[in-house]
C-alpha cells in the first residue's frame, strides 16, 4: 500500500473526515454530464453559450454579455446562427436561461446545449429545465469555436477602467462589485490562515493556485505544492473574481519565496490571471489589457517575483478536469471559505483533517507514474523529476494544525 493511499485509509476508518459535514460543498450542479453522450454529440444542432463581463470608461455599473451560437445541420449544409444579449439586472439567470430556451425552442430536431465549466451553474439550469446540456469545452461541439472567439474578442475589445488606466492611475486597484449590501446575508467568525511549507532548495516545485469567492463578502485563495506544502488565506472580499485567481498567485509566490526550491512551475486555472502573470514576469504589456487587476496587486506580484531567487514559469491548466493539483487547490479554497461561516472552536478540528485529507489525495494522484503522464507539469529546468511518492510526505504535515 502506498504512503498516500494508507494515510487515507487510516483517516476514513477514523471518521473524521468522513463524520465532518459542515464543510460540505453543495455538488447539485455536477449532476450535468461532463462528457457529452452519443445522443449528445450526433444530434442535428448544436449550441454553445458564452458569457462575460463588461464594463466601459464612463460606466462602471456591472453589465452581463452573452452569446448563443447555433449550428444546424440541414441537408449536409450546415447554417450557423448567433445572437448577443446583454443585461444590468442585478440576477441575471433568468434572463440567461430565458434566452437559452427560447433558442432551443425555435429550433427543429435534438440538439446539444454546451458551456464552459465556469458556467456550471447555467448548465445545471438548462439541465433541470430538459435541455441536453454538458458542461466542459473541447469535445466536439461544432458551435464551440465561434462562441468562444466571440467572448475572447468582445472582452478583450471593451477593457476595464484599470486596464486603459495602466499602472499610474490606477489607485483603486481595480473596479468594484456594485451590490455590496448582499454582502451582510452572512456572518462570518474568523479568517483561517494556514502555512505548511518546507525549505526545498535541492529540488524543482509544481504549485498549483486557485480561489473560492462568495457573494456574502469573503474570497478565500489557496496554493497547494506537488510534494505537500500548502498555504490559505480568507479575507473579506468586494472585488471581481479575476482579482481572486490573481491573489492566489501571488500567495503561490509566496509559498514558493517560503520553500525556496530551485525551480518552479506555477499552475492556475485562470487564463487571465496567467496571462497578467506571465506579463508582468517577462516585463511585457499583456494582450488586452490587465483584466481588472489593479496597480496594487500587480505591484506586489513584481515585489515577491524579485524576492524569489530559483528560475519560475507560469502555466495555465484547465480546470474542473481531474488535474490533481487543480483539484486540491480548489478543494482547500472552498473549505477554507466555507469554515469562516463557524466560529473556529466547532469547525477547526474538520478543515484539518480536510485539508490533510485533500493533500494526501493530490500527492497520491498527481505523481503515480502512469496516471496523468500527458498533463503532468514539469519545470523547464528539472525534466528528470523524481516522481517517488515516500519523499512527499514532510514529517508531521498530516497532524500539523492551522496557524492564525
Amino acid at each position: 500500500m502506498s504512503v498516500g493511499r494508507s494515510i487515507l485509509s487510516s483517516m476514513e476508518t477514523q471518521g473524521g473526515f468522513v463524520g465532518g459535514g459542515l464543510l460540505s460543498r453543495n455538488r447539485s450542479r455536477y449532476v450535468v454530464p461532463r462528457r457529452p453522450t452519443t445522443a449528445m454529440s450526433t444530434a442535428p444542432v448544436h449550441i454553445a453559450f458564452a458569457s462575460w463581463m463588461y464594463r466601459s470608461n464612463d460606466d462602471l455599473a456591472q453589465r452581463i454579455r452573452w452569446v448563443i451560437c447555433v449550428d444546424e445541420m440541414r441537408n449536409g449544409w450546415a447554417v450557423r446562427d448567433m445572437t448577443l444579449h446583454e443585461t444590468r439586472a442585478r440576477h441575471p439567470m433568468p434572463e440567461i436561461i430565458a434566452s437559452v430556451l427560447a433558442t432551443v425552442a425555435g429550433l427543429d430536431g435534438p440538439v446539444w446545449v454546451v458551456v464552459s465549466n465556469r458556467r456550471a451553474a447555467v448548465g445545471a439550469r438548462l439541465n433541470a429545465a430538459g435541455v441536453a446540456v454538458s458542461v466542459g469545452l473541447g469535445y466536439g461541439n461544432r458551435a464551440e469555436t465561434a462562441a468562444v472567439e466571440i467572448m475572447r474578442e468582445e472582452s478583450e475589445r471593451v477593457t476595464t477602467d484599470a486596464d486603459v488606466a495602466g499602472p499610474a492611475a490606477d489607485d483603486d486597484d481595480g473596479v468594484r462589485y456594485p451590490d455590496s449590501e448582499k454582502h451582510r446575508s452572512i456572518e462570518h467568525h474568523w479568517w483561517p490562515t494556514i502555512r505548511r511549507v518546507t525549505p526545498r532548495e535541492s529540488c524543482d516545485l509544481i504549485v498549483a493556485t486557485d480561489c473560492s469567492v462568495d457573494p456574502s463578502g469573503v474570497a478565500a485563495t489557496a496554493a497547494i505544492s506537488h510534494r505537500g506544502d500548502v498555504a490559505v488565506d480568507t479575507i473579506t472580499w468586494d472585488e471581481p473574481a479575476n482579482r481572486a485567481e490573481f491573489d492566489a498567485l501571488i500567495l503561490g509566490l509566496e509559498l514558493i519565496a517560503a520553500a525556496s526550491p530551485r525551480g518552479a512551475t506555477l499552475l492556475s486555472d485562470s487564463v487571465d490571471a496567467v496571462a497578467v502573470a506571465h506579463a508582468l514576469h517577462t516585463r511585457e504589456d499583456p494582450v488586452g489589457g490587465y483584466r481588472g487587476i489593479g496597480y496594487a496587486a500587480r505591484r506586489m506580484f513584481v515585489d515577491l517575483l524579485g524576492a524569489i531567487r530559483c528560475p519560475i514559469q507560469f502555466r495555465h491548466v484547465k480546470g474542473h478536469c481531474g488535474h490533481p493539483l487543480n483539484e486540491a487547490a480548489d478543494e482547500l479554497a472552498n473549505i477554507a471559505r466555507l469554515a469562516t461561516r463557524y466560529p473556529r472552536a466547532v469547525v477547526e478540528p474538520e478543515l484539518t483533517e480536510r485539508i490533510s485529507y485533500a493533500m494526501a489525495s493530490a500527492i497520491e494522484q498527481s505523481y503515480d507514474e502512469h496516471a496523468h503522464a500527458a498533463e503532468r507539469p514539469t519545470p523547464a529546468s528539472a525534466p528528470g523529476l523524481s516522481y517517488s511518492l515516500a519523499d512527499r510526505l514532510p514529517p508531521g504535515f498530516i497532524t500539523a494544525g492551522p496557524q492564525s
